[in-house]
């Protein structure tokens, strides 16, 4: 792998991280240029239509909000821990899906697993409200790796960083199906694309 690429790698996870912590006016800075956007969702086997569709800012804000802040028939938890394991039997029911895993409540095993990790390399996550397992929090852990593991030779942080995303793949499933917009859905494919890229490509 080049320092190149995995330099660009990292601003790609870096912008990701700011657009799922709620920043719409990156997104639509992101958006302005259509034919990058396409360029690089083509590049990731990801559809850039819904990424390019046609939405004002307002209608993004609105958008990011019922998906990702405000629990509801369209709300897709931005957790690791409400897309991972199985919750038990006896869990409370959640229509909203707001954390049906370890024990009916957000954290447990994968918000553990990720602060363990971040206490590892000594960082900080600034983004997703204080939550470790928070997808901007994991993708900003990501990025901050992958902008310095090359020069490092610290395969094994990236490593690591690349592996807490793993859920990804389930939550860009849940959003296709919850997006009336279309266009955090495409986000959140993109995502997973370039962190199973990560995965497949540390080596």
């Amino acid at each position: 792998m080049t320092d190149g690429f995995a330099q660009a790698r990292a601003r790609t996870l870096e912008a990701l991280s700011r657009i799922f912590d709620g920043d719409v006016d990156l997104l639509v800075e992101l958006r302005s240029d259509e034919d990058a956007l396409r360029e690089l969702a083509t590049s990731l086997g990801v559809d850039p239509e819904p990424l390019v569709c046609e939405a004002s800012r307002t209608e993004l804000r609105r958008s990011y909000d019922s998906l990702f802040a405000v629990p509801g028939r369209r709300y897709v938890p931005p957790y690791a821990s409400s897309h991972l394991g199985r919750a038990p039997e006896d869990a409370p029911p959640s229509p909203s899906a707001f954390a049906r895993t370890d024990g009916g409540r957000l954290g447990g095993e994968p918000a553990q697993r990720a602060r363990a990790a971040y206490a590892r390399f000594g960082f900080t996550p600034t983004r997703g409200d204080g939550m470790p397992d928070h997808v901007a929090a994991q993708l900003e852990f990501a990025a901050r790796v992958d902008a310095v593991a090359e020069a490092d030779g610290d395969e094994h942080a990236r490593d690591e960083a690349f592996a807490l995303l793993g859920w990804l793949d389930g939550f860009a499933r849940t959003a296709e199906r919850r997006d009336d917009l279309g266009v955090y859905a495409g986000l959140a494919s993109l995502a997973a694309a370039v962190t199973d890229r990560g995965r497949t490509r540390a080596d």
